[in-house]
C-alpha cells in the first residue's frame, strides 16, 4: 500500500470558475442525508454561491414559507415526505418557480422527477462542474 503524501499525491484539478448567477440568486438544497447535504453547501461554497440547507421536505415547505428560492437542489429519496411529493406540493401552492433540480443516485428516475414537474436532474455523487453547469443553466444571469 502507497501511503499518499504531499509529494506523492496527484495535483487536484482546478475548481471552476466562480458561477455566473443572478446576484439576487436563492439557492435552496432539501437533502436529508447530513454528509450530502455538507458536500453539496460544500460545493457550492466553492463556487461563490450562498444557498441554505434543510434535512426534509418538511422543512424545505417550512423554509419557503419566509424565503423565496429561485432554485431548489431536491433529493428524490428521503423519509417521509419524498422529493416528488414536496415537488408536487411546490408547484401546487408556489406553480412554475421556484425551479427544482432533482438530485438522486437512481438515473432509471429522471422520468419520474420530470413526471411530477422537476426541471432538470442531477445523478449522485453530484460533481463540482456538473453543479457548476446545473447552476449556470437555472440561475442564469
Amino acid at each position: 500500500i502507497e501511503l499518499l503524501t504531499d509529494k506523492t499525491m496527484p495535483p487536484l484539478p482546478a475548481p471552476p470558475q466562480k458561477v455566473q448567477v443572478r446576484r439576487e440568486a436563492r439557492v435552496l438544497v432539501v437533502e436529508d442525508n447530513e454528509t450530502n447535504r455538507f458536500v453539496t453547501m460544500s460545493m457550492l461554497d466553492v463556487l461563490g454561491v450562498q444557498a441554505d440547507a434543510v434535512p426534509s421536505s418538511v422543512e424545505a415547505l417550512r423554509k419557503m414559507a419566509e424565503t423565496e428560492y429561485d432554485l431548489i437542489l431536491m433529493d428524490v429519496m428521503m423519509p417521509g415526505m419524498d422529493g416528488a411529493e414536496a415537488t408536487q406540493q411546490i408547484r401546487a401552492t408556489y406553480g412554475e418557480r421556484p425551479l427544482i433540480v432533482a438530485m438522486t443516485a437512481l438515473p432509471q428516475a429522471r422520468e419520474r422527477c420530470m413526471e411530477v414537474g422537476m426541471d432538470g436532474f442531477l445523478l449522485k455523487p453530484v460533481r463540482l462542474n456538473q453543479l457548476a453547469h446545473t447552476l449556470e443553466k437555472y440561475t442564469a444571469v
